[in-house]
């Protein structure tokens, strides 16, 4: 052994090479007898993940841990085998394992292939499976195209993500008697231009009972064109502003033409969710922005939009935003404030005043994050206002937001709220963000053990993320 590194640095750079010969079995079993790769500590680790048994690959890891110190690639694979088992665990764990398993994109795909090879009661596995075939693995959709038999609604809904568009099956699901069922029927449709589907859509937007299925078939009414504008305009007085929302957006994407001509009733209004969002849209397409590829000219020309609306009708849009603002209605307020957040460098002068009187925490820190583009410094000293403040959701998205900047103080806030018995909602979320850009890692690893499942899941994906994508 170079006694030029000393034992600890010796032992550090073999660990390493050991841990990637068993990474990859495929160097072969006799490799690694020859090499003795597998002993020691990171032996164990390997073997106990091999073996899929989570407890015993964690507490291998913290063995090697207290040996070696924290390594994060170790220990973001046994976050994965955990995420892997929870897969199977009720429907609220197992929705939250999968979810932190799809967005690793492609190294959480071999985790949710794992859970995947055997059957098991519960919804997890066609979740894992869907998560693949979103994520372009073709070969689970019969798999997952089984479900559409099952008799649990939710499951059916589940397989229905798996037929395509013009699937003849899809119709005898619009009349399933679940409303899930017929809202993942209706919005299978979407993904192409089915004709035949059109009379069965229009039904379900204008007639269905459940308000969720009416406003799934509206959404998808918007990728039919000019043909359904009048039905479009008829379900801007659905009694459901969520279907009012959707009908809006549509019209939006099928016929802008028809949009505009609605616009100044829109906007002469008292604001809604429909006419904010509209208004919103509309100052976005007009903004100035680089030419994009446009597929339907059957061409490789890069052509310029025309703006959606000329500049009195952007100014109309643009008060008819800060008229909802300066209103008495919470939730239009924190929906023109969120709306202002997609705007960039967007009446920032004008937002700035506005900062420094708005009372209601959650509208001033939206419009906080509307500054951050070009006003960074004024939105972060308004967002680190919160952090001495009470201990709500909006100290914690302040925290989550000012991590990103490495701010210690927004740091300690976020560990401080895993570390107490707020709502689990609060530790989730503080769970996630100690994890994001490679923050605290180290730390979390204690959270495995939380009394709180769903808490564990978080940590674990944010462990599984700070090992996939290092930070730089």
């Amino acid at each position: 052994m170079p006694t030029v590194f000393g034992q600890s640095a010796w032992r550090g750079v073999h660990g390493a090479c050991a841990w990637r010969l068993c990474k990859w079995p495929s160097y072969g079993l006799v490799a690694l007898l020859l090499t003795g790769a597998c002993a020691g500590p990171r032996g164990a680790v390997r073997q106990a993940l091999y073996a899929r048994d989570y407890v015993r690959a964690l507490a291998a890891y913290d063995e090697l841990a207290e040996i070696e110190g924290h390594d994060d690639v170790v220990l973001g694979d046994v976050a994965r085998l955990y995420l892997t088992g929870e897969v199977r665990a009720d429907e609220a764990r197992s929705r939250a394992a999968v979810l932190q398993l799809r967005m690793l994109g492609r190294p959480g795909q071999a985790a949710l292939r794992r859970a995947v090879e055997e059957e098991f009661p519960g919804i997890g596995r066609a979740l894992a499976l869907k998560a693949l075939v979103d994520l372009g693995d073709e070969s689970y959709v019969d798999a997952l195209r089984a479900y559409v038999e099952a008799s649990e609604p939710a499951l059916r809904a589940l397989g229905l993500s798996a037929l395509s568009s013009n699937d003849r099956a899809l119709a005898r699901f619009v009349e399933d008697d679940a409303p899930e069922v017929r809202r993942a029927a209706a919005l299978r449709y979407g993904d192409g231009r089915d004709e035949d589907a059109l009379p069965r859509l229009l039904a379900l937007a204008r007639d269905d009972p459940s308000s969720r299925v009416r406003e799934g078939a509206t959404r998808v009414l918007g990728s039919f064109g000019e043909d359904v504008s009048a039905a479009l305009v008829l379900r801007l007085s659905d009694p459901d502003a969520g279907v009012r929302l959707a009908a809006a957006r549509s019209l939006l994407r099928a016929d802008p033409a028809a949009a505009r001509r609605l616009l100044p009733s829109w906007l002469s209004s008292p604001p809604t969710r429909s006419s904010i969002e509209v208004a919103r849209v509309g100052i976005l397409r007009s903004q100035p922005r680089a030419p994009r590829r446009e597929a339907d000219f059957g061409t490789r020309e890069l052509v310029a939009q025309a703006p959606f609306l000329d500049a009195p009708q952007r100014d109309e849009a643009r008060e008819h935003l800060f008229r909802a603002l300066e209103g008495s209605d919470e939730a239009r307020r924190m929906q023109a404030a969120i709306a202002l957040v997609s705007l960039r460098s967007f009446e920032r002068e004008r937002i700035v005043r506005m900062v420094a009187v708005e009372e209601h925490d959650a509208v001033r820190f939206q419009l906080a994050r509307a500054l951050e583009d070009t006003f960074a410094d004024q939105a972060h000293e308004v967002m680190r206002a919160f952090l001495d403040g009470p201990a709500t959701m909006v100290r914690l998205q302040a925290a989550a937001t000012l991590s990103e900047e490495d701010e210690e103080r927004a740091l300690v806030v976020l560990e401080e709220t895993l570390a107490g018995d707020g709502p689990s909602v609060f530790r989730q979320v503080a769970a996630r963000a100690l994890g994001r850009r490679g923050h605290r890692y180290a730390e979390l690893r204690r959270y495995l053990d939380d009394r709180d499942p769903l808490v564990r899941i978080q940590a674990a994906g944010a462990l599984a993320s700070a090992s996939s994508f290092p930070r730089l």
